[in-house]
C-alpha cells in the first residue's frame, strides 16, 4: 500500500473560512451536514487523515450548493486526528489501522447513508480526500449506497487493481504529485462499462491536498483550482442525477 509521498511533507494550512453547516452526531460520530434537509441527492465525504478542516468543509459547502444535494462529512477520528508533520508510514499506517479501521470506517459511511435515507434521500454518491479516497472504494463495488458513483481528490494508497471490482462511475482529480502510472492504471482497470461513465482529470499544477487541509486559500492560482475542483466534482455527480 503506497502512500503520495507529498502527503508526508505538507501541514495543514491555516484558513478562516467559516462553514456554513451543522453538526450533528450519528451516536459517537460527530458529523458536518450542509445542503436541504429535503433533498433527494445525498453526498458523503471521506476526512484526509487530519479530521475537520475548515478547507475541507468549505469544499463540501461549494459541491452542496451547486448540487442541491444534502452533504455529510462524518469525523471517522472522532476529534482526535492525525497531528504530527512530517508523517513518518511507519508510524502512520500502523496508527491508521488501529485506530480507525477499515471496519470502523465503513460502518460510519453506512450509518450516515441510513440516517440520509430516513431524511428522505433518494440517491447517494460518496467522494473522498487523499486517505479518504481509499477508503470510499470498497463500498464502490456495490451498485448501493453509491449509486451516483465515488469521487477521489488527490487520492492517496491507490493501486491500479483497486479499480477492477468496482461497478459504480468513477471521477478523480490527481495532483501532480499523484503517480502518473497507477492513476492511468486504474482508469485502465475500471469494467469498460464503468469506465465509459467516469472520468479522469490530471492537474500538474496543483500540489496533494490542494482540495483538503493542505489546500492554500491565500494563493490565488491555489485558491481558483480549489473551486475549479469543487464545480468539477459536482458536475460529475450532477451528470449521474440527471441519467
Amino acid at each position: 500500500m503506497e502512500m503520495t509521498r507529498a502527503c508526508c511533507n505538507t501541514e495543514p494550512a491555516k484558513s478562516n473560512y467559516k462553514p456554513v453547516g451543522d453538526m450533528i452526531h450519528l451516536g459517537d460520530l460527530p458529523v458536518y451536514v450542509v445542503g436541504p434537509a429535503d433533498s433527494k441527492i445525498g453526498l458523503i465525504g471521506a476526512l484526509d487523515i487530519f479530521g475537520f478542516h475548515p478547507n475541507t468543509q468549505q469544499f463540501c459547502d461549494i459541491v452542496s450548493k451547486a448540487t442541491n444535494a444534502r452533504v455529510f462529512l462524518p469525523d471517522f477520528f472522532r476529534g482526535n486526528p492525525w497531528s504530527t508533520v512530517p508523517i513518518d508510514p511507519k508510524e502512520l499506517i500502523p496508527w491508521l489501522q488501529e485506530h480507525v479501521p477499515d471496519q470502523v470506517v465503513t460502518a460510519d459511511i453506512l450509518a450516515c447513508a441510513e440516517a440520509m435515507k430516513k431524511e428522505g434521500v433518494a440517491h447517494i454518491g460518496g467522494f473522498g480526500f487523499c486517505w479518504g479516497a481509499k477508503k470510499i472504494l470498497p463500498l464502490a463495488a456495490k451498485e448501493k449506497p453509491f449509486d451516483l458513483g465515488t469521487g477521489h481528490l488527490h487520492p492517496s494508497f491507490f493501486q491500479a487493481t483497486d479499480a477492477s471490482d468496482l461497478v459504480v462511475p468513477q471521477f478523480i482529480i490527481a495532483s501532480k504529485d499523484e503517480d502518473k502510472s497507477t492513476m492511468e492504471g486504474f482508469m485502465k482497470n475500471l469494467k469498460p462499462e464503468v469506465a465509459a461513465i467516469s472520468q479522469h482529470l490530471r492537474w500538474d499544477d496543483v500540489h496533494h491536498g490542494f482540495c483538503a487541509a493542505r489546500a492554500k486559500p491565500e494563493d490565488e492560482h491555489m485558491a481558483k483550482r480549489f473551486g475549479e475542483a469543487a464545480m468539477a466534482l459536482s458536475s460529475f455527480f450532477s451528470l449521474q442525477i440527471n441519467q
